[in-house]
């Protein structure tokens, strides 16, 4: 009787395991598709901010260009 409580027990305790051990893969990989999302994401905003830098730039030559003309009238 003794032996089939241990048996049991351990059974129990490697079921249990096997349970835990699922959900961890589980949420590892949901994990793993957050970061894939958000390394993807990342990379657009990236993009998005050197193109918005650029325009930034080339807005400033422009105004400074208005402000030239305009000094250069009066």
């Amino acid at each position: 009787a003794n032996m089939q409580q241990s048996l049991n027990f351990y059974k129990e305790l490697s079921d249990d395991n096997k349970s835990r051990l699922q959900d961890l893969q589980d949420k590892n990989r949901t994990l793993e598709k957050e970061v894939a999302d958000n390394k993807s994401e990342l990379q657009d905003l990236q993009g998005k901010n050197r193109i918005l830098e650029k325009e930034v730039v080339e807005l400033r030559e422009q105004v400074w260009g208005l402000m030239r003309a305009i000094r250069e009238k009066h």
